[in-house]
């Protein structure tokens, strides 16, 4: 999976590339995506919270609540918990092409030995569409 985490201003705060080693579904794994990054953004105290994803069914399941007899809805369970105890946290639809940062690292997290976490600084993969987006 590939995560994103920005400040309140867009500026890139911390990126991570991690590979899941089981088999999960991919709207299985792109909620197991979102309780990482929000895990990761809680323990960087970076709050409130907004998810962004181009998986819109997956937001929309998070958003109306799955229930928690389903596969997927354990997850939604854990997702859902942690956005509704931070004030503000919410998930938002954004196109492919908004969320081109995370989709290039999930590619890179293909090919690594171990996670990979980046703060305040990012893989050189990466650093042209972080800059065309928010140049120095």
């Amino acid at each position: 999976m590939g995560m994103v985490i920005r400040n309140h201003n867009g500026i890139v705060m911390v990126v991570g590339a991690q590979r899941i080693h089981a088999s999960f579904s991919p709207m299985i794994a792109e909620v197991v995506a979102f309780l990482r990054g929000i895990d990761l953004a809680i323990e960087k105290g970076m709050l409130p919270i907004v998810v962004e994803t181009y998986a819109l069914s997956v937001m929309n399941l998070v958003r109306a609540g799955c229930p928690i007899s389903s596969d997927i809805g354990l997850v939604i369970g854990d997702v859902m918990a942690r956005l509704q105890s931070i004030i503000g946290s919410k998930v938002v639809f954004v196109p492919r092409m908004a969320n081109y940062v995370a989709h290039t690292l999930l590619k890179m997290a293909l090919s690594l030995s171990h996670d990979r976490f980046w703060t305040e600084e990012y893989p050189l993969c990466v650093e042209r569409y972080i800059l065309d987006e928010y140049p120095v």
